[in-house]
């Protein structure tokens, strides 16, 4: 996964939680290197990010999804009414 000027940050967001989710799954709660620490993730590292940080990331795109459907509905119903406002239409 990359992170480019226009890539849509929800989008990353949404990919990285998947990332993670896929690595903790891959990693049968052995240790996680990471890349500027001596020391890997252990188990309770592994345990904060499942019982913590997924959870709170899940949250988040789960209101995005709720303010992207709020804004279709308006979108849709603005377009309703110009459709049907306009002659050209009828």
């Amino acid at each position: 996964m990359f992170l480019f000027q226009n890539d849509d940050a929800f989008l990353v967001l949404e990919n990285a939680v998947k990332e993670i989710s896929r690595i903790l799954r891959a990693s049968g709660n052995g240790p996680l290197h990471r890349t500027w620490v001596d020391l890997p993730y252990g188990e309770e590292e592994i345990c904060l990010l499942e019982d913590e940080l997924l959870p709170i990331a899940q949250a988040v795109l789960d209101r995005i999804e709720e303010i992207d459907l709020k804004i279709q509905v308006e979108q849709e119903r603005k377009w309703a009414e110009e459709y049907i406002e306009d002659p050209a239409f009828a």
